[in-house]
């Protein structure tokens, strides 16, 4: 099954909107909408990815550790596509990109 914004659960936060979902390759990703996010103030989202340590990993695909100015449509294929990643050595590595 492919994940989307749909199978995230998105919760009210005292800073504004925030998800959490764990990918089957290890990767966590978090969905923030606020007003400090990129685009949150035009209602758009911004995601990062984190590996299982809880440390930031830069996505090759982003050239960042985080990418905004999401609409839902967008965030959809960018979980398709961090699904599809894998890490530069082993799983706490620093940098993940599509191996296959």
């Amino acid at each position: 099954m492919n994940i989307k914004l749909k199978h995230v659960v998105i919760q009210e936060t005292e800073f504004g909107e925030q998800g959490l979902i764990r990918l089957d390759n290890g990767l966590e990703v978090s969905i923030v909408r606020n007003d400090l996010s990129h685009g949150g103030d035009k209602g758009l989202y911004e995601m990062g990815a984190m590996k299982p340590d809880g440390g930031m990993v830069r996505i090759e695909e982003w050239g960042d550790e985080v990418k905004g100015w999401l609409r839902p449509e967008d965030i959809d294929k960018e979980l398709e596509m961090l699904q599809g990643l894998r890490p530069l050595g082993d799983l706490k590595g620093t940098v993940w990109e599509n191996l296959a």
